[in-house]
């Protein structure tokens, strides 16, 4: 008789567990039973990729996501820009632009709403060649010549077949009296652009105050042949040298 009531026991007991997992089903269909939002994501990670895109990386800590929000802004609150699949631990910004401050922060979504954000990290993107040219044309304009040197050879770091830098790097250091290394740049704008006529020019006049003038009138008369407008004081300077030159 104990036997068998041990037995009602248990199988009271299996009936209890069985009708238990069908409330639970029940509520859960019904959408009564509360689903909690997942962990937040943590360790967001920003790089500037180039002067147009930005990577995001972070760590994933949910375990019941649907996927994850990427949130971004540059002035005024944060826009939704990416909405990824569950187990995203990574984004790549793209179409952005060069030298600006982005802020990004990173959450976790399912049935049960969104997690809090991650922290947010800033970063901004590489500025293009324009950006730091303009720059050191500025720079040398105010008579910030170091400032402009330094410009000039991260645009030459960037794109170190851009004659214009390397004309413009050429100028500064002619400003400040280093002609040796003026001559270095203008002749590299020269080898990368033999027809840049203001290379030409400027090799001429600095030629010509140092006395090389067979140099000197090659370059002018480059210049010249490229459409330049040679001042006509350096042309007659350098008339009474033609025989020698020859």
């Amino acid at each position: 008789m104990k036997r068998l009531s041990v037995v009602f026991v248990m199988v009271g007991q299996r009936k209890g567990l069985i009708i238990l997992g069908l409330l639970a089903l029940l509520l859960l269909i019904t959408g009564c039973m509360h689903i909690p939002s997942p962990f937040p994501p943590s360790g967001l990670e920003t790089i500037a990729a180039s002067s147009g895109s930005i990577s995001l990386a972070w760590q994933d800590n949910a375990v019941t996501e649907d996927g994850f929000y990427v949130y971004r802004r540059s002035s005024g609150g944060y826009n939704r820009i990416a909405a990824l699949e569950a187990d995203a631990t990574s984004y790549d910004d793209l179409g952005l632009e060069a030298g600006i401050t982005y802020w990004y922060k990173v959450t976790a979504y399912n049935a049960g709403g969104e997690s809090n954000p991650s922290e947010e990290k800033s970063v901004i993107t590489e500025p293009d060649d324009s950006t730091h040219l303009n720059l050191g044309l500025e720079y040398a304009e105010k008579g910030m010549l170091d400032e402009a040197i330094a410009e000039f050879k991260k645009v030459i770091e960037i794109y170190p077949d851009d004659a214009l830098a390397h004309t413009a790097l050429g100028n500064v250091y002619y400003d400040k009296g280093m002609l040796d290394e003026a001559i270095v740049e203008w002749r590299k704008a020269i080898e990368i652009d033999p027809d840049y006529a203001l290379a030409h020019y400027n090799l001429a006049i600095t030629y010509y105050n140092e006395r090389i003038y067979s140099l000197a009138i090659r370059h002018c008369d480059k210049a010249i042949e490229l459409g330049y407008q040679v001042p006509l004081d350096l042309l007659r300077a350098l008339e009474p040298h033609r025989k020698e030159a020859r």
